[in-house]
């Protein structure tokens, strides 16, 4: 029962520090398009590139992570 409790604990702390890429994105998208984060419309192209679309403008992003935290860079 310890071994369990244990392991769901670990699983629990391990998806946390999973990267939202779509969240990436939004936020990045509104501040380019000066435009609500729920106003953002996203769409995945592949892995780690993503179209993003709102308040009449639309960019094509890359979300890549190094050392630091994920962030989504404009094509």
């Amino acid at each position: 029962m310890k071994k369990l409790a244990f392991l769901l604990i670990l699983s629990g702390c391990a998806t946390s520090n999973i990267v939202n890429f779509e969240a990436v994105v939004k936020k990045r998208a509104s501040y380019d398009f000066n435009c609500p984060e729920n106003y953002i419309n996203t769409v995945q192209m592949s892995f780690s590139d993503y179209g993003a679309q709102g308040c009449g403008q639309k960019q094509e992003y890359t979300v890549k992570c190094s050392l630091g935290p994920c962030v989504a860079q404009p094509k």
